[in-house]
């Protein structure tokens, strides 16, 4: 059952993972001007295959540097996130999902005004649910439907909600939430999970009466 449940929220959270050598490409065109000394030691790292210590890096520049011109900040927070994606998804692959949800949230904590937020909490509750940690991206998902407008992540975080309430044993709730799902999301890409999901726990309400 929990490989099932792993299995649909891994293809809905991973994305195309980066080669190294577009790492490499990536950085040469993304950090100029002031930004050479950071580049510099990127670069050196990302070669080293050390790649979240490099997104760390960059994270750390921009929480304590001024001088980045807004272009400057925009790159390096594209630069930071592609970076992040990589090494989270080599982490992912390893089996260590705890480490990679730590590691997202690290970042969060580091820089929070990063402009690719969304996607970095989105990554470490989807991470928490893939790992097992149902508490976890219980609290997350439910913390961004309260705290954000419905965007491309809505459908994500609601499906993620649903089955984090049936692994807590919330049967009541995970169906409210999965009915809410069908009705909202009739065209994504989990609708039949969602479906299947709802008809197995109404069955197995019924048999308890």
């Amino acid at each position: 059952m929990h490989k099932t449940i792993f299995k649909t929220l891994a293809l809905t959270f991973l994305g195309s993972t980066l080669a190294l050598s577009a790492g490499h490409d990536l950085v040469r065109e993304s950090v100029q001007g002031s930004v050479e000394a950071v580049k510099a030691e990127v670069m050196q790292l990302v070669r080293n295959k050390r790649i979240l210590t490099a997104a760390k890096k960059i994270a750390k520049e921009l929480k304590s540097s001024k001088s980045f011109s807004a272009p400057q900040k925009q790159k390096l927070e594209s630069l930071m996130w592609s970076l992040a994606d990589t090494g989270v998804n080599i982490l992912v692959k390893s089996g260590d999902l705890n480490k990679a949800a730590d590691f997202v949230h690290k970042l969060l904590l580091e820089y929070p005004r990063w402009s690719h937020g969304k996607d970095a909490f989105r990554r470490v509750a989807f991470l928490h649910g893939m790992a097992g940690n149902w508490v976890r991206s219980q609290k997350m998902a439910r913390s961004y439907l309260k705290t954000t407008t419905t965007d491309e992540y809505t459908p994500d975080m609601l499906y993620l909600l649903a089955v984090s309430l049936e692994q807590m044993g919330h049967i009541r709730q995970a169906s409210l939430t999965l009915r809410r799902f069908v009705q909202l999301f009739p065209d994504h890409e989990n609708l039949s999970s969602a479906k299947s999901k709802l008809a197995d726990l109404s069955s197995s309400a019924r048999r308890k009466l």
